[in-house]
Parts: structure tokens; sequence; C-alpha cells
């Protein structure tokens, strides 16, 4: 009887898919050489609302917080202001290398951040659906009785696209040069149709929605950013015992609940009833490593899982190429943190 058990739990997890957990990492700023240059000034961008822009965008910047310390230190809006009056150059986000050495100087600022909006603006398409009605019943009296003839109708909707379109800039103040410049675009759309008892949302919650984004984009190039990962476990059975077998489901158990102490407990446990590590316990010990950050152990493992392997298999490849990513990416974030 407990052979027959051993076996429908070991068919149970080779027929089921992968099981996969979730892990938040720190990746670096995609443009490296922006990140030297920490003490900014963020002024007035040109267009409308560039005011409204620039403090927004100077708050999010004023956010970042990495090891309990800000990653950039932000002039004081005062102080900008008043290097912008001295100068006369007012409001506008239009000005030269040389106004923005002068600005920069003024305020200890290493580099200016400016730009413009191109466009901020929400378009409206209008189409129409198909829907399904019942309008003979086998009988009427049941609402859910057996349809006899169904009926088609054409119903009005509404589709909102909002787009706001960014062209930001950094400018060094030591050189006036320009380090970073780009178009960025993000668009938020929703939809509502006739029959439908939920309200489209506001043309500026919209907007917001799609300038949100745009400014993730753009922090995502100049400052260290946490990205959410799902990370594939394995949950073949071949080569283990009753006891290994017995863990490494519990493990994947609690791997999926986010529990990962307690799975590489387990996983660990079953390597020493087992008397030998397998392909499958060896690539979820890489998975552990990997979700403590620990990204050479990490790599030592799924090496060791590379070589069981007879013929080369998709997920120790992906995390061979994913981890040696995380090692490039980590020795970048020491020198942008």
């Amino acid at each position: 009887m407990i052979k027959w058990q051993v076996l429908i739990g070991v068919l149970l997890i080779a027929g089921c898919a992968a099981p996969t957990t979730s892990v938040r990492m720190l990746v670096p700023a995609e443009h490296h050489e922006v990140t030297e240059f920490r003490t900014i000034s963020v002024l007035p961008f040109q267009g409308r609302n560039g005011e409204r822009v620039a403090n927004e965008l100077e708050s999010e910047l004023v956010s970042l917080y990495f090891n309990n310390q800000p990653f950039f230190t932000v002039v004081e809006r005062v102080r900008m202001q008043h290097a912008l009056n001295e100068l006369e150059l007012g409001q506008t986000g239009l000005i030269d290398a040389q106004s923005v050495v002068e600005v920069g100087n003024m305020i200890g600022a290493e580099a200016i951040y400016t730009g413009s909006i191109i466009s901020a603006r929400v378009d409206q398409e209008y189409y129409t659906e198909t829907r399904k009605e019942c309008v003979q019943r086998k009988n009427p009296d049941k609402a859910y009785s057996e349809c006899l003839r169904w009926q088609e109708n054409s119903i009005e909707c509404t589709k909102k696209i909002a787009t706001f379109h960014l062209s930001p800039k950094i400018i060094v103040v030591e050189s006036g040069h320009v380090v970073y410049a780009k178009n960025i675009r993000k668009v938020a759309e929703d939809s509502q149709c006739d029959d439908s008892a939920t309200a489209i949302s506001p043309n500026r919650g919209l907007i917001q929605q799609a300038r949100t984004a745009a400014f993730k984009g753009f922090i995502k190039d100049v400052a260290p950013t946490y990205v959410d990962q799902e990370l594939t476990m394995m949950n073949a059975v071949d080569g283990l015992n009753q006891a290994a077998v017995t863990r490494l489901k519990s493990g994947l158990s609690f791997a999926q609940e986010q529990r990962m102490g307690r799975a590489c407990q387990l996983w660990n446990e079953a390597v020493q009833l087992n008397g030998r590590a397998t392909l499958s316990l060896l690539y979820n010990l890489g998975v552990c490593a990997e979700t403590q950050s620990d990204y050479m152990r990490a790599l030592g493992y799924y090496n060791q899982a590379d070589q069981k392997l007879a013929k080369p298999n998709d997920t120790v490849s992906e995390a061979l190429r994913r981890i040696k990513l995380k090692i490039r990416q980590q020795e970048k974030l020491k020198l942008q943190l």
C-alpha cells in the first residue's frame, strides 16, 4: 500500500506544471554613466504644465532610497529659482549650455534635469460589440431555462487612449554637455460599453497613469530600480528515495507560498536523506541561493545541475544565462550605490 502511495505521489509531481516562486531584485540603472552625477536640480520642463511635471518628477527622484540613504541629493527649489531669477531665465527649461553651467555652479548641482513635454492628450474611439440575448425560453417563468431562440444586438462602446510623451534630458554642469536625451512615450487605455455598469475612467486619471508610466521609464534609466521576477523550480523525482520525495514536495509547497527559507531547509534535508544530490535538488538549491542574492553560489549549483544532464535542458540553460547576467549587473550596481 505504501509503495502505491509513493508511486501515485511520483506521478502527480511528474504530471504537474513546473512550480514558480517570485523574487524582488534591485537592478542597476540602464544608463550607467548618468549615475555619476548625484547632486542634481530639476528645472521646469518646456510645454503645458511643465512646472507641475518637473515638481512631480523631482518628488519621484527625492523618494529614491537604497540602504537607507537617498540616491540623489536634490537642490532645494528655492535656491534653483533664485539662480534662475538672478540670471533672468524665468521659468523656461530652454536654456543654453552656458546658462546651465552658471545655474549649476550657483546652486552646487552636478547635473541639471530638464526637458520638454511633447504631448499629453486623450483620444477617443467609437466601436460596436455584439451581444447575444435569449428572446425565447422553454420555460418563460425560469430565468435559466433552456433558450430556444437567440438574438444578436449591437452595443455602442467608447475607448479612451491617453498619451503622455516626454523628452527628458540631463546636462552636466561642469562641461555643459548633454549626457542623456530620450523620447519616452507611454499610453493608458480604458473602454466602456453602453451595457456596462462601470463608468469609463476620466481623462485626468488616464493622463496621470500614462505620466506615471513615463516617469518610471525615465527613473529606470537613471537610477537602480526594483523588479519582480518569476523563478521556475524543478519537480522531477528521478533518483530520489521516498523520504527525499516527501521533502522535495513539501519544499515546493513552501516555495509557492513564498517561504523560501523553509523550502531550502527541506531540500537540503532531501540531499542528506537521499545520500546524493539530484538534478532537481541541485537546481532548486540554486534557486534558493538566487532568492538570497548569493549569485555566485547559485551559479555553482546551476553548473552542478548542468553537469547532471546528458543533453541541454531549457530550464537550466535559462538559469545559467539569467544568473550570469545578474552577476554582471551586481558589479555595476556596486559602482552605482
